[in-house]
């Protein structure tokens, strides 16, 4: 689970800058996860919006092309 932080810098978290969260803060950990466990080879993705018009809650399921199921 990652908060990130949508106070600092000004305009984090204002979606028609960023994108919003959704799109903003999880790219950060597929390029972490990329480095660990190689190439994406799918990707699921299921989202709702909660208090604000972006899709705030998500979940991202992922499977690499070596295989590798991370924890």
């Amino acid at each position: 689970m990652n908060r990130g932080e949508l106070l600092n810098p000004p305009g984090s978290g204002t979606p028609s800058l960023t994108g919003g969260f959704l799109y903003e803060t999880p790219v950060h950990m597929f390029d972490l996860m990329t480095f660990f466990f190689g190439k994406v080879d799918w990707v699921q993705v299921a989202a709702r919006a909660h208090e604000h018009d972006e899709a705030g809650h998500f979940s991202i399921l992922i499977g690499f092309q070596s295989g590798v199921q991370p924890p």
